[in-house]
């Protein structure tokens, strides 16, 4: 991440990261939206990620479709 909040963002999620894992959650962060960002993340800890890099919104029944063992999507 770059810019002048970049160390207070980057010091914020690092606490995030390292709270939930002190309390064995898992990580999921949202609104990836660069490969910068997924790298920091991952790089920080993360273990999933979500966001427009990885996929637009899609529909529910398009989405059950990329899981495996996914229940259909109500209609």
């Amino acid at each position: 991440m770059t810019g002048p909040r970049a160390p207070r963002v980057t010091a914020l999620m690092t606490t995030m990261i390292q709270l939930a894992q002190t309390l064995d959650m898992t990580v999921t962060v949202g609104v990836i939206e660069t490969e910068e960002q997924r790298r920091i993340l991952t790089g920080l800890g993360c273990d999933h990620a979500q966001g427009f890099l990885l996929s637009r919104p899609l529909p529910p029944a398009r989405a059950a479709a990329l899981i495996p063992d996914a229940s259909p999507a109500p209609s």
